[in-house]
């Protein structure tokens, strides 16, 4: 909304105005977008001018709002009295009062009780100023560490040679096998020790890694994949596939249609399955199921593979389905009822269409 250039204000900022290296930037919006602001190389936060610079320590502080509280002795000092940087090893990037930025230089603002101060600080301000009588509020603000830009080529690097690794790997499995271990147990080899490599050479930290891994996903496709075992071990998934077909041979449809209605029941069971759970988890739930119903009817078990792998991963009618679903529904004001009303016309759709072409590209008769 604002560019301060040697000393020269212009607002409005119009699309025709360009930046100038040295040029101070005025943004308006919710205070977890300077983390995004952040990301763009070569802008840095105005407080970063006095406050760790280099970009192995910019990345060891954070955003933290904090309340000044009545007995704070801040209370009647200008933010540059203050010393923020001697007090706290902190720096202010903006004050609000009475829920309104203060548009003047931030070093000449005078503090009051209840201003809300946004800082840079570093990790441990928080745990060690959450109980000072300084502030009455001490929070951080999201995920807001600064990004890495100075560390983008080597992780490019890393993250090329670990797709060459397991493209080679993959095209010359025995080129790469060492004793007892198969390819695949040196592609996990090989994909964990470039985020050791990464979190060593500070790409990204340990924090980050672990906020990356979403436990409840893999537990839920661990899970899966243990129901899927057992359900074809314990001999469930036959037994449930000898009924099924037995079922449906007992309603007279003839021997002609009987795989089309075998085929569209595993889909439509897979599909209704994928708008609660996972699509690896169904998958791995129906494929033991579904290889057992083509066996029992001595077909061919190519199509209701394909067919649980396609309604696996065409989740359109609920946001809970997959994850891209989720990624919208926030950013978008979306309702569940808008992808029920949107999702179910083309998950009809694409049913049609793959019960159509399925047996098409795959038959039913055994090879």
């Amino acid at each position: 909304i604002e560019i301060d250039r040697q000393g020269e204000t212009i607002t409005p900022v119009s699309p025709a105005d360009s930046i100038r290296q040295g040029d101070h930037l005025v943004f308006t919006g919710i205070v977890t977008t300077i983390a995004d602001l952040e990301r763009i190389p070569g802008l840095v936060p105005a407080a970063d001018t006095t406050f760790e610079t280099q970009p192995a320590e910019r990345t060891r502080r954070q955003l933290t709002e904090a309340v000044l509280s009545r007995t704070s002795p801040l209370i009647g000092l200008t933010v540059r009295e203050a010393e923020f940087r001697k007090r706290y090893n902190a720096a202010v990037v903006a004050v609000h009062r009475n829920g309104e930025r203060l548009t003047n230089k931030v070093g000449n603002i005078r503090l009051e009780a209840g201003d809300t101060l946004l800082l840079q600080t570093r990790n441990e301000f928080v745990e060690v100023q959450r109980n000072s009588r300084h502030f009455y509020l001490v929070s951080r603000v999201g995920m807001t560490t600064a990004r890495r830009h100075d560390r983008a080529l080597l992780a490019g690097i890393l993250f090329t040679g670990l797709i060459l690794w397991l493209t080679i790997s993959s095209l010359f499995p025995g080129l790469f096998e060492w004793g007892n271990i198969t390819s695949k147990e040196i592609h996990a080899i090989a994909a964990i020790s470039i985020v050791l490599i990464m979190i060593a050479t500070r790409c990204l930290t340990t924090a980050e890694a672990r906020s990356s891994i979403d436990l409840q996903v893999l537990l839920t496709i661990g899970a899966a994949l243990g129901i899927g075992e057992a359900l074809h071990r314990s001999g469930a998934a036959h037994w449930l596939a000898v009924s099924l077909v037995d079922l449906v041979t007992a309603t007279g449809i003839g021997p002609i249609w009987k795989p089309f209605v075998l085929l569209a029941l595993v889909y439509i069971i897979s599909q209704m399955f994928t708008e609660t759970i996972t699509n690896v988890a169904v998958a791995a739930t129906m494929i033991p199921i579904a290889v057992s119903i083509a066996v029992a009817g001595h077909y061919d078990p190519r199509p209701f593979i394909v067919a649980v792998t396609l309604a696996a991963s065409l989740s359109f009618v609920t946001p809970i389905g997959y994850q891209t679903n989720l990624m919208v529904m926030g950013p978008g004001g979306y309702q569940p009822r808008d992808y029920l009303r949107a999702g179910w016309p083309l998950a009809l759709l694409l049913t049609v269409l793959a019960l159509w072409f399925i047996p098409l590209i795959w038959p039913f008769d055994l090879p």
